[in-house]
This record gives C-alpha cells, structure tokens and sequence, in this order.
C-alpha cells in the first residue's frame, strides 16, 4: 500500500493454489497448478499483505489498507499487531471463512505518519461510559457470569466478545430490548478485561440502563457503577468529515493504538475510551461535526433517532449495523425481532434524505451528484447547500414529516426526519415493498414517478440508501 491524496491504496491480487473441498472429494489426493502473479514494488511500497477469504470477503481493499496503516503507524509499527487488527475487524463484520492475516513489512520504508487533518472529536457532552465487573475477590466464575448476566439482555453475542479479546480490542454495537421488541437503548459494549466489560450509551439513557442492570442482576455478585468521571468516550472522524474552514492541527498527538475502527460502520471513523487522568488531545471539531458526519453516513442513534420502547430494531437498520446476532441464544426482545426477520416483512428503514428548494436547479445537479456517488460512501460535502427551509438547525430540532404526491392534491406522509443538519437528514421512511434484505437497498424506497416534499412544500427531498447497506457480508 502507499500513501495517495489523503487515502491509502492497496492493489489484490487473488491466487489460488488449491481449489474449493468440493473438488477434493473423493479423492484426497489434489494435483493443481498454482496462479502466480507477480508484482513490481516501488520505494513507496512499504508492507505486503497475505490475507485468505475470510479477510477479503468481509472487507475491501481499502479497509484492509487503512487498519494496517493505523496499526503501523505508531512508535513499534509492529507487524503482528497490525495483523490481529485485520483479523478482529473481520470477525467483527461477520466473516466464517477462514480468517488469517500475514503482514510483511519492508524494510526499507516506514509507513506514513497519520495525517494531521485527522480530526478528534471529545463527546463527553453527549455520551458516557457505564462499566459492570464482578468483584475481584470472586474470580473467574463471576467474571464468567458477567458475560451470561449481558447475553441474556441484549441483543449482541458476547461469545463472539471473548474471540476478539485475543486478536486485540473487543468492542460491538448491541442493543437492550423491552419485552415487546423494541428497542430501550443503542450502546457500545467493549470487554477490556476477563472480568470487565464497558458499556458506551448516551448520557440520556445511562441512568435508565443502569437501573435495567440493577433490576435484572437480582442477586448476582456483579458490580455494576457508573464510570463516567473515569474515563472519557473520544471519536476520531475520516478527514472527509473535516468542516471546512474550521479544523486545524493542534493538541497532542493521538496514539494508534488506543483506537479501533467503529464497530457499527468502518466509515464513522475510529473511537476510544481514554481515561481522565492520561492526557488527551484538544478536539479539533465539534460534538456538532461528529453528528453531521454521522447523519452523513445514514447511522442513527438513540435517544434522538431511537424513541424509547417505541422503533424495531429493524426498522432503524440495527442488524445491518452489526448490533443484532441471529445465531445467539434468547434474550429479552428475541422472539419479536427474530420473527420479523425471518417471517415478517420490513417496510420501514432509515434512509439519508437530502432536500433542495422545490422546483429550482438545485434539485437536478444534487440528483446528478448522488447517481455518481459510490453506493458505499457516505455523502459528500458537495451535498450540503443552503435552502430556504432547513430540515434541522441541530440535531435535537423538532422532527417534520415528509410526503409524497403525485400531483398536486395527493399527500401522503411517508416519513418522519430525525437527526438533521441544513439540508441532510435522517428520515424513517415508509417503503414501497419489503426491505427485508441488504439487496432491498438497490431498488428505490418509493416510485420513481413520486416526489417526496416537506408538508410546506417548499422543499423537495432526495433519498439515498445508508452506505453500509452494501457492505454487510452475509
């Protein structure tokens, strides 16, 4: 890989020596030819990478290339870290394949330094960190109990926790259910020890979370507190995120190794949990940035985007987010949510909704922008223009419905938007068809012939699927 206008580029080339074991069977005896390709370096190229189906079937190049480059670009560039990040990144987006990783570094390069434009964000305002741990003096088997106490509760298998504990950070999206299937809080769960486990939720929901804890551990010996003045929840956004004008070089440098891809959507950027008594870079953008960005990348969060005991997991694109595992046994909510998926149809989804003043130009040169835009990137800055009716002022703005017509009489409100800024925003959409699947995504929410409209009419909304739609492996 080498570095290239802000991103890092990575050239595959696939060779097989062997085939599939379909083809060895019955005889155990393979005769075959391998493919050898062969590749000219340059003094640019600084490492090789050797990755087996399950690395490149959960992930692109590019992702392969921006772990590795992160992982090396700290004081050790240590290889077989490197490696493991690769590894756990898969298993994270649900590769079962043979996942394994070999990173060659030459010797005659270093990888290059993170860009300075990286910007950080400190969230402190609007998340906080609940950890639970069984006391040290029990051991082992509470530590045990502490990963079934969570497996019971939400919606993430905490096995798959244990399995990427040993490749290096062990952190997944999982949500907490009521009994009807609805969806309480979104949260991070991260395992930093046998015995502990942290949870990152918003500050809104950390008080409510922590009383569902207490409720279900009855007499359990787990300790369960709030964190929050011990540790500070940090994100670290693409320099596509950078707000132009604003962002500048400043603070302490950041350190690799303390971060790890976002587990809900490699393109967010990377987050961390630095503790309060270690120094932390100044941020370089806003709470306000990181919102936009993620509206940008069509991920809603809760409370703003997830009402309390009132959205489908489903509904606001949650498995498609990594935070739902199908193959884990019950927990409060399951029936419900397995249901749905499996029997049920799923005509409501979180599209991104980009407006325009109704009946000006701007309508056909932003149609024109998103049709060349790559399905799996989030939307560009080219997007964000100024309109006479913005859809949000922030993000905690009143929701507004949105509808379709096709004429002038005939309004029907399809919609709800959430999170917004300007003229982007998140909008709980009602489908026309079932959304069932990733491939659903392909096909346009609602006809082609219907114009979707605020209820002033003045403006007129454009929607495009969530680039993660087209990056869940099965």
């Amino acid at each position: 890989g080498k570095k290239d206008a802000s991103q890092m580029m990575m050239f595959l080339s696939t060779c097989r020596g062997f085939g599939d074991p379909t083809f060895k069977n019955p005889d155990p005896i393979v005769i075959a030819t391998p493919d050898v390709k062969t590749v000219d370096l340059v003094p640019e190229d600084w490492a090789c990478v050797l990755g087996s189906d399950g690395i490149f079937d959960a992930l692109s190049d590019q992702e392969v290339a921006d772990i590795i480059w992160r992982a090396m670009a700290g004081q050790g560039k240590d290889a077989v870290r490197a490696a493991k990040e690769v590894v756990q990144t898969a298993l994270r987006k649900g590769s079962r394949d043979n996942v394994t990783a070999v990173i060659c570094r030459f010797g005659w390069a270093s990888p290059p330094e993170m860009d300075s434009a990286v910007a950080a964000v400190i969230s402190s305002s609007g998340l906080e960190n609940t950890a639970f741990a069984p006391p040290v003096e029990w051991g082992a088997w509470n530590g045990e109990n502490s990963g079934q106490f969570l497996q019971g509760l939400c919606t993430q298998d905490m096995q798959s926790l244990q399995i990427m504990r040993s490749a290096g950070h062990a952190v997944l999206p999982a949500a907490f259910l009521s009994p009807k299937g609805k969806v309480l809080c979104d949260t991070l769960v991260q395992q930093v020890d046998k015995h502990e486990y942290f949870v990152d939720c918003h500050k809104e929901s950390a008080t409510p979370l922590l009383r569902l804890l207490l409720r279900h551990r009855l007499r359990q010996p787990l300790t369960i507190e709030n964190i929050t003045k011990s540790y500070l929840p940090c994100a670290v956004l693409p320099v596509d995120a950078e707000a132009q004008g604003e962002a500048e070089t400043k603070g302490e440098k950041l350190d690799p190794t303390d971060f790890f891809p976002d587990p809900r959507f490699a393109g967010l950027g990377h987050r961390a949990v630095l503790s309060t008594k270690s120094s932390t870079p100044a941020p370089l953008m806003t709470v306000s940035d990181y919102h936009q960005w993620r509206v940008r990348c069509g991920v809603p969060e809760g409370p703003r985007d997830l009402k309390v005991d009132e959205i489908m997991p489903l509904h606001v694109n949650m498995e498609l987010l990594n935070f739902v595992s199908f193959s884990k046994g019950c927990y409060v909510g399951q029936e419900l949510l397995t249901r749905t998926k499996h029997r049920g149809a799923v005509r409501r989804r979180v599209f991104i909704a980009v407006a325009a003043d109704y009946g000006s130009d701007q309508v056909a040169k932003l149609r024109q922008v998103l049709k060349q835009l790559d399905p799996g990137s989030p939307v560009t800055a080219s997007c964000i223009i100024p309109i006479e009716e913005p859809l949000g002022h922030d993000v905690a703005s009143e929701a507004l419905a949105v509808f379709s017509r096709r004429d002038q009489s005939d309004l029907k409100q399809i919609g709800v938007l959430q999170s917004a800024c300007q003229n982007l925003a998140l909008c709980l959409l009602r489908c026309d068809g079932d959304f069932n699947h990733p491939k659903s995504f392909e096909n346009p929410p609602v006809p082609e012939d219907t114009e979707i409209v605020t209820a002033s009419g003045r403006s007129q909304i454009l929607m495009r699927a969530p680039p993660y739609a087209f990056v869940q492996t099965e």
